[in-house]
């Protein structure tokens, strides 16, 4: 469907399609957030309650699963719905081939901030961006999740224990908490060392940003240096105007 303009007299949904996870929102007043709604990605399926809210309102879309988008754009031929991608998109990109997710979450930052940001969104990949302070999006890095890095250990060494969740606040005394240590640990000092190597290139200090999936279990051990946003991608739909 073409991307077109939003009614004001209709209701909008934000959806955010990520590698293994749908979310989506109802657009409040104000640019807020209603409760929102997650379900898994299964090709050829689209969650019939998502389905149900999108024919009844105007959409704002940003994807990076380019085949479970087309099961859900196939089935809403006729509405109204705006698609944030290389022609629509919030803000000026400096970088090449970014997904719409990380800008729209660095953009969201930036809004908040009103300075220059650099934004973690740690789910299935986790993504460290950085937007400065005219709110041109610069570009950043890509790397494996938690998860992927906690399945990846277990595979190769399975007799080590699996991830509990457990805290853990000093050095670790047995194996599982070596395991919970070590790998979250491991994803907090790259995020730590490429946000200060961004900001030793580009000479400014930065607001910090937290968002994902794993935010929750990151941040305490990065400290309140870093602010956890929840759902930085459908907040940037939000403030998005997209045009006709």
């Amino acid at each position: 469907p073409a991307t077109s303009a939003l009614s004001p007299l209709a209701s909008t949904l934000l959806v955010d399609l990520g590698n293994q996870a749908w979310k989506w929102s109802v657009l409040q007043e104000g640019s807020g957030l209603a409760s929102v709604e997650v379900a898994p990605v299964l090709l050829g399926e689209v969650p019939p309650g998502l389905l149900a809210l999108a024919r009844e309102s105007s959409v704002r879309l940003s994807s990076v699963h380019p085949a479970a988008c087309k099961d859900f754009l196939e089935q809403l031929d006729g509405i109204r719905i705006a698609i944030a991608g290389p022609s629509g998109l919030p803000t000026t990109v400096a970088s090449q081939g970014t997904g719409s997710d990380r800008v729209l979450s660095a953009w969201s930052a930036f809004q908040d901030a009103g300075r220059a940001c650099v934004v973690a969104d740690c789910g299935t990949a986790w993504t460290l961006d950085f937007i400065d302070e005219s709110g041109v999006f610069r570009g950043g890095a890509i790397g494996p999740g938690l998860g992927l890095c906690e399945s990846a250990l277990q595979s190769a060494c399975p007799h080590l224990p699996s991830s509990s969740g457990i805290e853990v606040p000093t050095l670790p005394m047995d194996s599982a908490a070596a395991v919970e240590w070590g790998t979250r640990g491991a994803l907090v000092a790259t995020l730590q060392a490429l946000a200060a190597k961004i900001e030793d290139e580009f000479s400014r200090s930065t607001a910090r940003y937290l968002t994902g999936g794993d935010a929750a279990r990151l941040a305490p051990m990065l400290g309140q240096e870093w602010q956890h946003v929840e759902h930085l991608v459908l907040r940037g739909l939000a403030l998005w105007e997209p045009t006709p």
